[in-house]
């Protein structure tokens, strides 16, 4: 028994060996990333026989513990591009019950945090909010200032998630400041990415850019291609939402290349999926459904139940621009099926909205409204202004459809306070217009008139010639009615 016990630990020292060389030439970056990616793919499965020799054998000595705290820190980038959530889970439990039985308090504190990475990914946000906060209070006892970053990162990417972004900013303002202090490119990066993505959720998208156009340099001065190309991603999304195409899918293809290189798949997805919404927007459908249709077998095949669920979603939308409402319909269903197992409460929301638009397009005007209330409420609870006004103009305009005008200027009154409290103008003239419409149907000419004057205000203030003229005519319309001559405030 002793020569057997003594065999694999020879043989578990030994894959540990081969594992911090593969992550040494990883942590160099660029070509040596690469290099490190395929010794590990290389020697896989060795290393995780090892790893398992040394989790059979954890309770029986201090240097079985300590292999598999060594094994966890040297796998950690390995394991996320290349393994499951589950076996992941194993890897940090297993590290961290050695940890705290060696009282090892640096490598609890990485070991939780990596725990929380998981259930973040698997949307179990309540542990993964207990496992940072766990790491967290660890380092800061400990001053591991390192620890403490890594952290408050994490727990900012969950608040994000969660639709809290306000919140999510002043972690990551936190992390960035460690960071700084720490003189680490790669915590700046990874600071300055999560700030892009709060951004991004409160829809200040030149803020983003400057953020991810920030993190894009310090990963690629590293040579960290795994997260650049996300940046390149995340950069390409927003590009696409500000409406240049071309710059986005050129990102994205600068994306896709890295993660094809590397054999990051979940990115893959992402990257893939993205591509088809910009084919979509160019009026490219066929290509567009090509993207989306790879992206889908991938995230099937590595079980990303995630980009699963976006990408369904995306299949939605480009089978409704077809005007395949009921194939659209079941995409959406689909869609917001995962996103309730998965606890997305995001996509569950997008889900809602859709199916309320398809379901008003085919006429069921009444079924539209109660998935838009559905998405109402869940936007009220995560307190996303944004996508509550447009839930809001959605509901305003399908009871504007049904005559039930009153019902209307309930949602667009609402629209139109979130609007100021944003400081959107835009969406403030359009909650206007809509109320000076709705109260012109009810007979209130006077509140019409009141509403429509303030929307032109606003149509000057933003310089919109057509909405200008769009409001005079209905400003006219009203003044005839009423025997008054044309607004004095025009003459």
């Amino acid at each position: 028994m002793p020569k057997r016990n003594e065999a694999e630990i020879q043989h578990a020292t030994h894959y540990l060996t081969v594992l911090q060389h593969a992550h040494n030439h990883y942590l160099h970056g660029n070509e040596k990333l690469s290099s490190g990616l395929a010794q590990f793919d290389q020697e896989r499965e060795n290393i995780r026989l090892g790893q398992k020799k040394t989790a059979a054998h954890v309770g029986n000595t201090d240097a079985w513990k300590r292999l598999c705290i060594d094994y966890a820190d040297h796998a950690l980038d390995f394991l996320a591009l290349r393994e499951a959530q589950q076996e992941r889970m194993y890897w940090y439990q297993i590290a961290l019950d050695a940890a705290r039985s060696l009282e090892d308090r640096a490598a609890q504190s990485r070991n939780l945090s990596c725990l929380g990475s998981v259930y973040a990914e698997m949307r179990e946000f309540e542990q993964a909010i207990y496992a940072y906060k766990q790491a967290l209070n660890i380092a800061h006892e400990d001053e591991n200032r390192d620890g403490e970053g890594a952290a408050l990162g994490g727990l900012a990417g969950v608040y994000i998630a969660m639709g809290d972004p306000y919140h999510a900013i002043e972690l990551f303002e936190q992390r960035l400041k460690i960071a700084r202090e720490l003189s680490s490119r790669e915590g700046q990066g990874n600071a300055l990415q999560g700030l892009g993505s709060a951004y991004v959720a409160l829809g200040k998208t030149r803020r983003a850019i400057e953020s991810y156009e920030q993190a894009l340099s310090f990963f690629r001065k590293i040579g960290d291609r795994v997260s650049e190309s996300k940046i390149l991603c995340d950069l390409g999304n927003v590009y696409g939402g500000l409406g240049y195409p071309q710059q986005a899918i050129e990102l994205f293809n600068q994306a896709l290349k890295i993660t094809g290189d590397i054999g990051d798949h979940r990115t893959e997805v992402n990257t893939l999926s993205s591509l088809g919404i910009e084919y979509k927007n160019l009026g490219n459908i066929n290509g567009a459904i090509e993207y989306q249709n790879q992206a889908l077998k991938i995230a099937q095949e590595i079980g990303y139940r995630y980009g699963e669920g976006n990408v369904l979603g995306n299949l939605g939308t480009v089978s409704y621009i077809q005007g395949n409402l009921l194939d659209a319909i079941a995409y959406y269903e689909q869609r917001l099926q995962i996103a309730r197992e998965i606890g997305d409460r995001y996509g569950e929301n997008n889900a809602l909205n859709n199916l309320g638009n398809a379901y008003c397009e085919l006429g069921d005007l009444r079924r539209g409204i109660a998935f838009y209330k559905q998405a109402l409420t869940n936007f009220g609870e995560i307190g996303n202004l944004h996508n509550e006004a447009n839930a809001l103009y959605n509901i305003g305009r399908a009871h504007k459809k049904l005559g039930e005008y009153q019902y209307a200027v309930e949602a667009y009154q609402k629209l139109l306070n979130i609007a100021r409290q944003l400081g959107d103008l835009v969406r403030e003239g359009t909650a206007l217009g809509n109320l000076g419409y709705s109260y012109h149907k009810l007979g209130n000419i006077h509140l019409a008139a009141d509403f429509y004057e303030n929307y032109l205000k606003i149509a000057h203030k933003v310089g919109d010639d057509k909405m200008k003229a769009m409001v005079l005519n209905n400003l006219n319309v009203i003044y005839k009615e009423t025997g008054k001559k044309r607004w004095q405030w025009w003459k």
